[in-house]
C-alpha cells in the first residue's frame, strides 16, 4: 500500500476572554446586538476588510472579547492511501461521491467482497470491496462527483476479480464548467485484463496520464471484452483512483483580530481566508487546547487576481458551545 502526503498550513491562535463590564478601555456598551452569523464579514483577494457592521439593538447579556494572534506554521505532511505506484499526491476519488449505471445484488461473489457491490464501493480505498455492474447488459458507466473543483491529471483503476475477463475502457470524460460540455480525455480508450482461465491470474491496472483539467464530475464509460468477455455481460471495479497535482496552502489570514461574544452564544464573526497554488478547497480546522479538532467547513477557491482565495466565517461555536478561554490553533488544509 502507498501512501502520499499533501500539505498543511497552521495559524497558531490564541483566544483570551476579558469580560467587559465598563472599565475596559474597548468596552462595548449593553446595546450592542451581535451579528451571529448574519453580517457582511468580508476578507477579499484585494486585501480591503469589512467588519461587521451591528444594529445596536437591545442585547442583555454581558459581552466578552476573544483576542487572536496568529503565525504560519508548517506541519507534518497529511497521509492519504494509495493503491496506484508513485501518486503525485492523495487520492482524490477518497473525497468524491460514487455513482453508476446499476450494480448487481445477487451472487456470492458480491457477499465476499462487500455486499451491495455498489458504486462506493470502487472509491473506499479498501482492495477487499468492489464496484460490480447488473448482468445483462455489456455497456456501463462509472461516476465520480466532487462537492468543489479538483485539478487531475492521472485516473487509475485496479481490478483483481475476474481479473482473466477483458473489460475495455471506451472513454473517460470530464465536466468542463467554462464550456458547459462534457469532453474526453485524450487517449482514454485502454483494454484490462483478458486471457486464458487462470486461478493464479494477477490483478490487472490500467491508467491515463493527462495534461491537468479542473473539473467536478468525471466519468468512465466500460464494455466486457471483446476478448474473453464476462459471461453475463457485468463489468467491474476494486478501485478507481484519481490525481492532480498536490496542494498547498500558501497563506492563511484572519480578520479582525477580535471576536465578540456573549454569554447567550452570539458572536460577531470573524474570517480565515486562505491562498493556494491552483485552484481547489479548503478544509478550516480549529483544536482546542486540549488537542480536540473541529472541522468548522470547508470552502472551495475564488480567483482574485493571481491568487487563489478561500474564505470562511466563524461565529465562535465549537461543538454546540462558544469557545472557551484558552491557546487555539486553526489550521487550514489543502484538500
Amino acid at each position: 500500500m502507498a501512501w502520499r502526503h499533501g500539505f498543511i498550513a497552521l495559524i497558531v491562535v490564541i483566544l483570551g476572554f476579558t469580560p467587559l463590564f465598563g472599565q475596559d478601555a474597548d468596552y462595548k456598551p449593553d446595546s450592542l446586538d451581535l451579528l451571529n452569523g448574519s453580517g457582511p464579514l468580508d476578507l477579499n483577494g484585494s486585501g480591503t476588510m469589512t467588519a461587521p457592521t451591528p444594529d445596536y439593538a437591545a442585547a442583555e447579556a454581558p459581552l466578552s472579547k476573544l483576542v487572536f494572534q496568529a503565525r504560519i506554521l508548517r506541519s507534518a505532511p497529511l497521509a492519504q492511501a494509495s493503491i496506484a505506484p508513485n501518486p503525485s499526491g492523495p487520492n482524490l476519488s477518497l473525497q468524491a461521491m460514487a455513482t453508476a449505471d446499476s450494480y448487481w445484488a445477487n451472487g456470492s461473489t458480491e457477499i465476499a467482497y462487500g455486499y451491495p457491490p455498489s458504486a462506493d464501493k470502487a472509491n473506499d480505498g479498501s482492495l477487499w470491496t468492489i464496484w460490480e455492474s447488473r448482468y445483462g447488459s455489456s455497456s456501463h458507466w462509472y461516476r465520480l462527483d466532487w462537492p468543489t473543483p479538483v485539478t487531475l491529471e492521472r485516473l487509475f483503476i485496479y481490478r483483481h476479480i475476474y481479473p482473466w475477463v477483458q473489460e475495455t475502457i471506451d472513454s473517460v470524460r470530464y465536466w468542463n464548467a467554462s464550456q458547459g460540455a462534457w469532453l474526453t480525455i485524450p487517449g482514454s480508450t485502454f483494454a484490462l485484463g483478458g486471457g486464458a482461465y487462470n486461478p493464479n491470474y494477477p490483478p490487472v491496472t490500467g491508467e491515463i496520464n493527462f495534461p491537468a483539467i479542473e473539473t467536478t464530475r468525471v466519468v468512465v464509460y466500460v464494455h466486457t471484452g471483446p476478448t474473453n468477455p464476462h459471461p453475463n455481460n457485468a463489468v467491474n471495479f476494486t478501485e478507481v483512483e484519481t490525481y492532480g497535482t498536490p496542494q498547498e496552502v500558501l497563506s492563511v489570514q484572519l480578520y479582525p483580530s477580535d471576536l465578540w461574544v456573549s454569554i447567550n452564544g452570539a458572536g460577531s464573526g470573524i474570517v480565515f481566508r486562505a491562498t493556494l497554488k491552483d485552484p481547489g478547497a479548503v478544509r478550516f480546522y480549529v483544536r482546542t487546547p486540549q488537542g480536540q479538532e473541529y472541522l468548522i467547513g470547508t470552502a472551495g477557491t475564488s480567483a482574485s487576481g493571481n491568487e487563489n482565495v478561500a474564505k470562511l466565517t466563524w461565529w465562535g461555536m465549537l461543538g454546540g458551545t462558544m469557545a472557551q478561554e484558552g491557546a487555539y490553533v486553526v489550521i487550514a488544509r489543502a484538500r
